[in-house]
This record gives structure tokens, sequence and C-alpha cells, in this order.
């Protein structure tokens, strides 16, 4: 099984087909995204009923990258936390 940075090199491309392939080939749904520190964009898919997840990272240029996947995908929620108060 290839790891680290080879591994992050194969599974990019235009954003519009990597997330083609997260929707119709794994059923997977955009749950969260985020700014990171590195300028780029990062999404969290997730598919509800497998459990399976995939964080993709898109840059500027518009090229994503698959940067990690799992199994066991589960959301917490953070509604009881107190109004004014910043988690």
């Amino acid at each position: 099984m290839l790891t680290g940075p080879l591994y992050a090199q194969t599974n990019c491309g235009e954003r519009e087909a990597v997330v083609d392939r997260l929707v119709n080939g794994y059923g997977e749904e955009k749950r969260t995204i985020g700014l990171s520190s590195k300028n780029t964009v990062i999404e969290i898919y997730a598919n509800l009923v497998t459990g399976t997840w995939t964080a993709l990272q898109t840059h500027t240029s518009g090229r994503s990258c698959v940067v990690s996947s799992g199994t066991d995908y589960y959301e917490t929620r953070l509604d009881s936390a107190p109004e004014g108060d910043r988690l």
C-alpha cells in the first residue's frame, strides 16, 4: 500500500472530477469545510450509511487531492454549547 506524499499525488485531479467520484462512486456527501493555514480548502465528505469518509484538499489552482480517508465516520453536534461561548 502506498503512503505519504506519493500516495497523495496519485489521488489528485480537477476538483469537479474528484468530487464526482466521491459522490457518485462512494455515495459520500460534503459534511464540513474549512480554510487551512496553507490557504487551501479542506472538505470532509462522508457516507452516513457505510461510514466511509474522505478528506479533500483543494488548492487555489483548482487541483484537489485526497489527503486521507477512512471508515467509521461519526458526527457530533455542539448544539448544547451555551450561547456566546466560542469553542
